[in-house]
């Protein structure tokens, strides 16, 4: 575990350092703020809400809601689309400014090294024995059987005359092969870092989705879907297991400040606070227009258009060829902390369907 904390305080340097910053200046203007402030005894004024700035944040938390809302009914929709032509068509519709490929030009684990993104192997697991039991009890798999891989781009990449710079992005996964499940646990992305957001995956440009296009500098195999899927499949093969095997995706102490929200509304819509390990909440996301007459939630259709949903939603949608026509059937929400946790602790994971051929 000690090899493991050294691992994320060499990320937490190296990503301050883009912005100029270190520990020993953080922890230098910390204390002469503290100082400062202990020294100026000026009274605070009582900070004044006004009633139209309320209104907007309350029309923003709902425009956060119906926005992930329709998101989710996007990646239903795709789901359900027997074809590649007929889901092309579909994201044509939806993103009719910004090409969104229905299919994902990377298949081949060796673009990985192409492109820079370097491995780093671990083996790890979570302390918390709440963890194995949800494993165990929920998945009927072995945490002992996961490992971790960080990949990262800390290199520039030269294709034919042009040279892309290095990102610093990372994405930390754990990969459990045996039992078919991924967990998405501590991730940077080349878009968050080139626009200063959080380094959580990040939708595809487009009308329904992000309209912000890529800036052309950055490389091409950028997303958590499909550096995620690559590793995968590396790892499948290595295993001997079908690449089609997977069967849960999680996301680990969510921090994106997006998906938190739509989170937190999700359980406060469906009155049900937020435990521990022991105590997963689960919303269904299935298509209520199936022959199976399977039910649907709101709560599960808004989880799954988060950013973090989507970047499970594009792992699916666009890699039908290698993983079959997949959906996600349900999204479990927990606290990260094996008691009862505040919202700020929360993990989410997704449950697939069996493959379609």
């Amino acid at each position: 575990m000690s090899s493991y904390l050294s691992h994320y305080e060499a990320q937490l340097k190296a990503l301050l350092s883009l912005y100029g910053l270190s520990l020993p200046n953080i922890y230098s203007y910390l204390h002469h703020h503290h100082h400062h402030h202990h020294h100026h005894h000026h009274p605070t004024p009582r900070p004044i809400r006004p009633i139209l700035a309320l209104e907007h944040e309350i029309d923003s938390e709902e425009t956060t809601w119906n926005t992930a809302a329709a998101k989710g009914r996007a990646f239903v929709h795709m789901f359900s689309l027997p074809t590649t032509a007929e889901l092309q068509a579909y994201l044509d519709t939806i993103s009719p400014h910004q090409h969104i490929p229905a299919t994902s030009p990377w298949t081949d684990p060796r673009a990985l090294e192409h492109w820079n993104w370097a491995p780093e192997y671990a083996q790890c697991m979570y302390d918390e024995e709440a963890f194995a039991r949800l494993f165990a009890r929920d998945l009927h798999a072995r945490i002992e059987d996961n490992v971790f891989v960080c990949m990262s781009n800390t290199e520039p990449t030269v294709v034919g005359e042009r040279m892309y710079p290095a990102t610093g992005a990372w994405y930390g996964n754990h990969y459990n092969t045996a039992s078919g499940i991924i967990i998405a646990d501590n991730l940077m992305s080349p878009m968050a870092l080139s626009s200063g957001a959080t380094g959580e995956p990040q939708d595809a440009a487009g009308v329904v989705f992000s309209p912000r296009p890529p800036p052309p500098w950055l490389i091409p195999l950028k997303q958590w879907s499909d550096v995620t899927f690559l590793m995968w499949t590396r790892l499948a093969e290595q295993a001997g297991v079908r690449v089609d095997s997977i069967r849960y995706i999680f996301h680990a102490g969510v921090s994106n400040p997006v998906s938190k929200r739509v989170i937190r509304r999700a359980l406060a819509r469906a009155g049900t606070p937020l435990e521990g390990w022991d105590g997963v909440v689960t919303f269904p996301v299935e298509d209520g227009s199936s022959s199976s007459g399977s039910s649907t939630s709101a709560e599960g259709l808004a989880i799954l258009g988060t950013p973090n949903g989507s970047a499970t939603g594009w792992f699916l949608a666009q890699h039908q060829e290698q993983l079959g026509r997949r959906k996600v059937v349900s999204v479990s929400v927990f606290g990260e902390m094996g008691t009862r946790a505040s919202a700020e602790c929360l993990s989410v994971y997704f449950t697939l369907d069996a493959p379609q051929r």
